[in-house]
């Protein structure tokens, strides 16, 4: 049975809950952490054929706040991999006109196990760590990254696997110890049970999360050109919730 991790850090029952203080499950659920680390990291190999070894789930703490974090080992590297939600994103829902309750009902889906993914926070190559380094989880989010978009996110890591340019170019050079262990874009996205984002055939294809049609669950293609936006009216954005869920719902089924 799926478990819903917003659920399990937020009382929402409770009548003074407010969405404006949420805890953040992707740095305060264990449980998260423990059941992703278990889904994708025990006893397995990357595409690239190296063991995962896990050091530990760590409760990281400074200047008064506290995270968990994944630390493992492959080969002679050491990666903190903190977790990434991947599902529509609370702010932008407010910003486009959805009320608490609406809300909270995209949540019911995209807050279980399916609308979630991890990425680096530090590396140690062997030697080095790699400083400077650029997060990819922070560099995705506002009016100067993706908008949280995970289609966008998944478009410009294709095309850096391609060695084709994309805006994210000098943060996924900086993450290229980690990535380069997927061996390309495919292995990253089946290692991750990613497939149902992309159209594999002649030439992957990333879905457009924003254009899904409910009645013949179709997307159009995400073109490498189009410009990073977010649907910033009501209806726009249900169906770009709609368009992220319908992929969430079905991950969460095929990992639990």
């Amino acid at each position: 049975m799926s478990k819903n991790y917003f659920y399990e850090v937020n009382d929402v029952e409770n009548a003074r809950f407010e969405l404006r203080n949420r805890v953040d499950p992707d740095s305060k659920s264990y449980t998260l952490y423990k059941d992703f680390t278990s889904l994708f990291f025990e006893g397995k190999k990357l595409p690239n054929g190296e063991d995962v070894d896990i050091i530990g789930i760590i409760e990281r703490k400074k200047d008064g706040e506290s995270w968990w974090e994944v630390k493992i080992k492959v080969g002679e590297c050491k990666i903190g991999l903190g977790m990434d939600y991947i599902g529509p994103s609370i702010y932008w829902a407010q910003e486009a006109g959805l009320e608490e309750r609406e809300i909270l009902k995209f949540i019911n889906v995209s807050r279980e196990i399916g609308g979630h993914l991890i990425w680096p926070r530090w590396i140690y190559d062997g030697k080095y760590r790699i400083n400077p380094f650029y997060s990819i989880n922070k560099y995705r989010g506002g009016l100067k990254g993706v908008f949280d978009r995970i289609d966008y996110t998944l478009l410009y890591l294709k095309l850096w696997f391609e060695g084709e340019d994309e805006p994210f170019r000098d943060v996924f050079n900086a993450n290229k110890v980690w990535l380069n262990k997927f061996v390309d874009f495919t292995g990253f996205i089946q290692y991750y049970k990613l497939d149902s984002f992309v159209e594999f055939g002649k030439e992957t294809k990333i879905k457009s999360l924003s254009t899904f049609n409910c009645k013949n669950k179709q997307y159009e293609e995400l073109r490498p050109k189009s410009k990073p936006h977010i649907p910033n009216c009501k209806e726009k954005y249900e169906q770009y919730i709609e368009g992220c869920n319908y992929i969430i719902c079905s991950r969460t089924c095929s990992l639990t």
